[in-house]
């Protein structure tokens, strides 16, 4: 555990104006004092705070108490506070005044408190003795580093605390998916023939701070990698625009898949996801099988079935054709050419077709090659 850095001032005057301690236990404390846990790390989170105190200095044989001290922690950043455009927000001040009093700052230059009927701006302290700068109805103005000091009589300045830095944010649009300049509705379908490469954007606008977290994904696959993120500041809308670019490669694997990006944004509570699927046209590819299995020898007067199965966007009809002339048995629509029996008269080279939009496409050829009864016996006496 690293303790808080501690300094205090007494009216000794054989001890040094500032004199660093580490705070071992505090007993009694004046004022907020929220301390946050990161891991094994005890970090302060309000930059100045004042304790009346009982410690055990870094010489254990002298007891200090009753001074006033002024600890901060170790990490020496102020915190970053986002509130929306009209909401409202109360900025606490660690510092004590006794004898002096509080000036705010914004970005280094002191302001001026609202007095009107409205006190979009007022200093307040509350019953349990926290003073606070609440600000109503805040405006993006309002954004920026806050500081509050303590002034002294005579207007000097004392002490001075970083209190946080303030980001007065706004919820981007929803986002939308271009393509070719055209914006596409939400799930929209779009048409490609393959293979092409896709440039697809994801825009989102309207934001601050500006949205840096979009994902993309088709299907299971995460493809946030290959794309490119551009953030450019629009001064007429006051406001962020985040494209987020994908470059993809259209193939059928992709064919009926949804293509998402989602969008993530502090100012949301989850994240908004706009999404399109892919309708992917491409030529006819076959398979061929056959019953029984490629590999077993055909005799005649065996049932023999070739199928062909024709995997097209659109979709189209197998077509059975026998090179060395018409089929001498029918076929059905589910692409069978069955043989019921075979002879040997069928033997013969086939060929699957189809008539596509696209043209018209055929597969390798296949050979039926039949055996007769004597060939059975040839075989039967080489199994023996």
């Amino acid at each position: 555990m690293s303790f808080a850095e501690c300094c205090f001032f007494t009216s000794d005057p054989d001890a040094p104006l500032l004199h660093p301690l580490l705070l071992r236990r505090p007993l009694a404390t004046r004022g907020s004092n929220q301390l946050v846990t990161k891991g094994s790390r005890v970090e302060m989170k309000l930059e100045f705070l004042f304790h009346q105190l009982f410690v055990v200095s870094e010489n254990p044989g002298k007891n200090m108490s009753r001074f006033l001290f002024v600890c901060r922690g170790t990490d020496d950043s102020p915190l970053e506070k986002t509130v929306l455009v009209g909401e409202s927000v109360s900025i606490p001040c660690p510092l004590s005044t006794p004898g002096g009093s509080v000036q705010w700052l914004q970005d280094g230059t002191p302001i001026v408190l609202d007095l009107s009927a409205t006190r979009r701006r007022q200093w307040n302290i509350s019953p349990d003795g926290t003073a606070a700068l609440t600000i109503s109805e805040v405006r993006r103005t309002d954004a920026g580093r806050w500081e509050c000091r303590e002034l002294g009589a005579d207007g000097s300045v004392r002490k001075v605390a970083r209190v946080l830095d303030l980001v007065v944010g706004s919820s981007p649009s929803d986002p939308y998916l271009e393509l070719e300049g055209r914006r596409l509705v939400h799930q929209a379908t779009v048409t490609v023939r393959e293979p092409q490469k896709l440039s697809l954007h994801c825009i989102v606008s309207g934001a601050i701070p500006p949205v840096r977290r979009i994902h993309w994904s088709i299907g299971e696959a995460n493809l946030t990698s290959v794309s490119e993120l551009f953030v450019e500041f629009s001064a007429s809308e006051d406001a962020y625009t985040s494209r987020s670019v994908l470059a993809l490669n259209v193939t059928r694997r992709v064919h009926g898949k949804e293509l998402v990006c989602k969008v993530h944004h502090l100012t949301w509570l989850q994240a908004a996801a706009v999404s399109a699927s892919l309708n992917v046209l491409y030529e006819p590819s076959f398979s061929i099988s056959r019953e029984p299995g490629f590999g077993l020898p055909l005799l005649e007067d065996m049932r023999v079935s070739l199928r062909c199965e024709v995997d097209a966007n659109p979709p189209s009809d197998p077509l059975w054709v026998r090179d060395d002339g018409p089929l001498t048995v029918e076929q059905d629509s589910q692409g069978f050419l069955n043989f019921t029996p075979v002879s040997h008269h069928h033997a013969g080279w086939y060929r699957c077709t189809t008539h596509h939009e696209f043209g018209f496409f055929a597969s390798f050829g296949y050979f039926l090659n039949v055996r007769s009864e004597y060939d059975q016996v040839s075989i039967l006496s080489d199994l023996i």
